[in-house]
């Protein structure tokens, strides 16, 4: 009786080891999609710190020359290159946020 006994604890003592670190295994180490997830919304993220540089780049060009006729041509280029710029970063953010 006493080596049945035996062997049943260790079985079950065996069972729940085994469960007990599966279960640290699993909460150790992050899921795919939670990892996919975070990428996007630091991808995200980074894309709108980018947007909002630009942007108000724009902005302070804009005021400092707020006549476009007479800002000197490199002025007007990098105006033109930074709305381009935006709207490039517009078009990425809309995509990554699945706005059409």
């Amino acid at each position: 009786m006493t080596k049945k006994l035996q062997v049943v604890l260790g079985v079950i003592l065996s069972i729940s080891t085994l469960v007990g670190g599966l279960y640290a295994f699993d909460q150790r180490y992050a899921k795919a999609p939670a990892v996919a997830a975070l990428s996007k919304r630091l991808e995200v993220k980074i894309l709108q710190d980018q947007y909002f540089s630009v942007r108000e780049r724009i902005w302070k060009l804009e005021d400092r020359y707020p006549n476009r006729l007479t800002c000197p041509p490199e002025i007007k280029r990098e105006i033109f290159n930074l709305k381009q710029d935006l709207m490039r970063l517009d078009k990425e953010l809309k995509r990554l946020n699945g706005v059409k």
